[in-house]
């Protein structure tokens, strides 16, 4: 990136048209993500998710793109359905970030799930054992 920065920058200098370079994001790199790479390398679900996938949805539509399997596990049916109707227009590099990133906030919303139910647990016995701290009180008034 800096040597075509430079390259650019010596063109101008020079008066001559700026030089062209491969696209950085396009159908002849390389993949950027997990999802362009076979299933077998991508890394196991974790024990949490596997028990919580939805059985596997067949397309409903052959022009809507089909998602990736961790997207599957992490969405259900409807929002799986909104999520290929966004994407269906997309170029396919486009596609595969707009999924990824998805699937990052599906997944970010899950593991703060489990934190806040931690959390409540934790408030739970300490009360049941008679440690409640004046935060546990304040937090029972808000409802929290």
């Amino acid at each position: 990136m800096i040597a075509q920065e430079a390259a650019t920058e010596a063109a101008k200098a020079a008066g001559q048209p700026e030089p062209t370079f491969a696209p950085i994001l396009g159908p002849e790199s390389a993949p950027v993500s997990p999802l362009s790479h076979p299933l077998s390398e991508s890394p196991a679900p974790s024990n949490a998710s596997l028990s919580h996938q939805p059985p596997h949805q067949p397309q409903t539509s052959p022009s809507l793109p089909t998602l990736s399997p961790t997207t599957q596990s992490l969405l259900n049916a409807a929002s799986q359905q909104r999520l290929r109707e966004r994407l269906k227009d997309m170029p396919p590099t486009e596609r595969e970030l707009e999924e990824r990133s998805v699937q990052m906030e599906a997944q970010t919303a899950r593991d703060l799930a489990t934190a806040m139910k931690e959390v409540e647990a934790g408030r739970k016995k300490r009360r049941e054992e008679g440690n409640g701290t004046a935060a546990d009180t304040v937090a029972g008034w808000f409802g929290w």
